[in-house]
C-alpha cells in the first residue's frame, strides 16, 4: 500500500509549528508529508539535520497547478496551531479546497475548524499532545465511509453557499439604504 499523503498547500508560515508536526510523522511509512508554497524552503535544514525522509518540499508556484496538487493529496493539512484568537476561529481557503477535492482534512482541537469537521464528520482532529495521533489517523482515513463522507463535504459546502448568498443579499440592502 503507497503511503497517504498529506500535503498543505499555500503559504508556508507558521514554520515552529510545522516542525513540531514533522517530527510527529517522521520516517513514519505510512505517511508522506508536503510542504507546498512559498516558505517551504526554510523548513529544509530541519529536515537535513534530522534526517527525515518522508518530507517534500516545493517552494511558490503558479496559482494554476493548485489543483494538481489537490488531485496527489489524501489528506488536506490545515494545522497551524491554536490558541490565539486568528487560529482559533479561521476557516481556511484549505478547507474550502479539501471539502471540493473530497478529502479528508486535519484541523487543530479548540478551533473553529475542528469544530466544522467533526459536525460534518469531514475531517480528523488532530492533537499534537497524543502520543498515538498518528496511528490514530491512520486508522481513521483506512475506515472512511467514502459515500457517507462525500454527502457530508456536499453538505457542508451547500450550507456555506447558502449562508454567502445570505450574506451578500443583506450586503446589498445595507448598501441600497445607506
Amino acid at each position: 500500500m503507497s503511503p497517504f499523503q498529506i500535503m498543505c498547500i499555500g503559504g508556508i508560515r507558521f514554520i515552529s509549528f510545522f516542525k513540531k508536526i514533522i517530527n510527529i510523522f517522521s520516517n513514519d511509512n505510512r505517511f508522506i508529508l508536503s510542504f507546498i508554497g512559498e516558505g517551504a524552503e526554510s523548513l529544509y535544514p530541519f529536515i537535513y539535520e534530522q534526517k527525515i525522509n518522508n518530507v517534500i518540499l516545493k517552494g511558490r508556484y503558479e496559482k494554476s497547478e493548485s489543483s494538481d496538487f489537490f488531485y496527489q493529496a489524501d489528506i488536506c493539512n490545515n494545522l497551524f496551531g491554536h490558541g490565539v484568537p486568528h487560529l482559533d476561529y479561521a476557516l481556511s481557503n484549505r478547507l474550502y479546497f479539501a471539502l471540493q477535492f473530497g478529502m479528508p482534512i486535519l484541523a487543530c482541537p479548540n478551533t473553529y475548524t475542528e469544530e466544522i469537521i467533526l459536525k460534518y464528520g469531514v475531517g480528523f482532529s488532530f492533537d499534537e499532545s497524543d502520543p498515538n495521533v498518528v496511528d490514530r489517523l491512520w486508522r481513521y482515513y483506512k475506515n472512511i465511509n467514502w459515500k457517507s463522507f462525500y454527502e457530508s463535504c456536499d453538505l457542508y459546502l451547500t450550507e456555506a453557499n447558502k449562508d454567502e448568498q445570505e450574506f451578500l443579499t443583506k450586503m446589498g440592502e445595507f448598501f441600497q439604504t445607506s
